[in-house]
């Protein structure tokens, strides 16, 4: 993983010397020669701030190394910056306050800009004025901010940078490495180096907090059992340590999908516009949406024929990274790592979204392939929280061509019952799920439509309960909780009890229709019922009951979408 990440960050020319990180600042604060405020500027498209590669850096243990108090340097929280008092205040902002003037009068020797922002912020005048603009577009005493002159960003050029890593090397230097005699073998360059004891934060990673997560952190006394001692665990040079949590926030920023608790990474050896496209192909869609043009499978389905014929070789060898994170307070947790060539990832995903196709509740074609967060949606009540777990779960199903869990089967069949019960609209994705649930467990007989010849006698007792409810409904119109609404539950659990009760009720239902339609029904409900064989199973667990629910909605549909059948009935009463 580590060495993933070093080669992404060399093709994204992302390597900076210790001293330095890029960093995104919201606002400028722009002064005359004279230091007199002249203006706050915006940095970044007005959701994000400017990302400056290359700013002056301190971790954590640097910033306080010495015994005093320190902060970063040209750039820092606006309350730092300007002394900005608020109700968040901490006694220490003032002593960083003043270690950033102090290095603002040192560093502007070699630079005008950087000696006339100093100027400005000696002045309180000049700051309160500051804070006014900040307040007037809404800014917060934690947005970072940086100085210009007359529009001229000190960030943006270098002839700062000799003084600053003279002034690195003087005061931090003594935190870039250990004591470690001879040296240890660096994880990333497998060179001999004195290692970081700590490692740089990932500060792109949500609920990590405002000062980011440590992927790589020793600070407890268990990892001293082997007389090792904090980043000496996993021993990288000050450089590399430094490195791999800048790829990574590069990454979190461009190439990754926000999928409830959990952060999807995804990146490619061979950076290349078909490869970037192939996660698309799980993310796009909408579970309704019809206007999406060619839907995932269609597009999966022809990369890999262009694979097999020859046209696109060399790009199925590619090799994918495969990430999941997420975020505790000053942790960032890897909750799954995957790495494997791109033709492998995409018949994975063409698995994926094949086993997951299912007929339109109308019944009219195939339901639009659903994306993959629907899915994940499709597992969860409607007063739970997104779980991480589910969703790692789905992931290794989508990405691994893993069976689907019994677990999540359950709890997607729980939300379709929920629905069914509450007259509420089906979920796509929901009863697609179920569906891959039986063909990944070897249902060879599970379609994508109605398969009235299907074995099961609990897919069968589903059809036979979707009939009599539209029995019902024809002979008496809307009654508010019907046949489906009062008994599915039962019906789905202990269909012998229950189904032998509606069906005897059913000839009351019979009896208010005529002709043909009478007729239709009763050789419906007999054609049901002699592929039940030997009678209404007892009982149902619950692997049957989502077979009884497929058959519940499959039947639907399938009635729904054939209005001859109604046609053809009316055309037979009326004789």
């Amino acid at each position: 993983m580590f060495q993933a990440l070093k080669e992404y960050a060399e093709r994204k020319e992302l390597i900076v010397s210790p001293g330095f990180a890029s960093k995104d600042i919201r606002w400028a604060l722009d002064c005359s020669p004279e230091g007199r405020f002249l203006a706050v500027i915006p940095l970044g498209d007005g959701k994000h701030g400017e990302i400056f590669p290359a700013c002056p850096y301190m971790t954590d243990s640097q910033l306080k190394t010495g015994g005093e108090i320190r902060s970063q340097v040209l750039w820092e929280s606006a309350k730092v910056v300007l002394d900005w008092a608020d109700i968040d205040r901490k006694d220490r902002d003032e002593k960083k306050h003043s270690f950033f003037l102090k290095m603002l009068k040192e560093a502007g020797s070699d630079s005008l800009a950087i000696s006339a922002g100093s100027m400005m912020l000696h002045r309180k005048s000049e700051k309160e004025r500051a804070i006014k603009a900040l307040e007037n577009v809404r800014a917060k005493p934690t947005d970072k901010v940086t100085l210009a002159m007359s529009g001229d960003i000190p960030l943006r050029k270098s002839e700062w940078h000799g003084w600053w890593l003279g002034w690195f090397k003087k005061h931090c230097i003594v935190e870039q490495g250990s004591a470690v005699k001879d040296g240890m073998i660096c994880l990333m360059t497998g060179e001999l180096v004195s290692p970081a004891m700590t490692h740089d934060k990932v500060t792109k990673l949500p609920d990590t907090g405002s000062f980011g997560g440590v992927l790589a952190a020793f600070d407890k006394d268990a990892f001293t059992s082997f007389g090792l001692e904090q980043g000496q665990n996993a021993a990288m040079s000050g450089a590399m340590a430094s490195l791999y949590p800048k790829a990574l926030d590069h990454l979190l920023i461009n190439s990754s999908r926000q999928l409830g608790p959990i952060r999807a990474v995804i990146w490619f050896k061979k950076a290349t516009p078909e490869a970037d496209a192939t996660l698309d192909w799980l993310f796009d869609g909408s579970d309704d949406d019809e206007s999406l043009g060619k839907s995932a499978h269609i597009k999966v389905r022809q990369f890999l024929d262009a694979l097999k014929d020859g046209k696109r070789a060399s790009l199925g060898l590619n090799e994918y990274y495969c990430l999941l994170l997420s975020g505790s307070p000053s942790r960032v947790v890897v909750r799954f790592w995957e790495t494997g060539r791109l033709e492998q990832l995409a018949q994975a995903i063409n698995g994926w979204v094949s086993d997951l196709k299912i007929c339109r509740r109308d019944g009219q074609g195939e339901a639009p392939d659903p994306k993959f967060f629907a899915v994940v949606g499709s597992t969860k009540g409607e007063e739970e929280e997104f779980l991480a777990h589910v969703v790692i779960q789905l992931w290794n199903c989508a990405v691994l061509n893993r069976n689907i869990p019994r677990e999540l089967m359950a709890k997607s069949l729980r939300r379709f019952k929920s629905q069914v019960m509450k007259d509420e609209t089906i979920l796509h994705a929901g009863i697609g799920l179920l569906k891959a649930f039986h063909l990944r467990g070897g249902d060879k007989q599970m379609q994508i439509h109605l398969n009235p010849d299907h074995p099961a006698a609990e897919y069968q007792c589903g059809r036979l309960l979707a009939v009599l409810s539209a029995l019902q409904y024809s002979a008496l119109g809307d009654v508010g909780a019907g046949v489906v609404q009062r008994f599915y539950g039962a019906a789905s659990q202990t269909p012998k009890t229950v189904m032998g009760s509606l069906i005897r009720n059913s000839n009351h239902h019979l009896a208010k229709l005529d002709g043909g339609l009478r007729y239709w029904y009763q050789n419906k409900i007999a054609e049901i019922m002699a592929r039940l064989g030997d009678g209404l199973p007892k009982t149902l667990t619950l692997e049957q009951q989502s077979l009884f629910a497929l058959g519940f909605y499959q039947q639907m549909a399938f009635d729904r979408s054939k209005p001859e059948n109604k046609n053809q009935q009316n055309q037979e009463v009326s004789k």
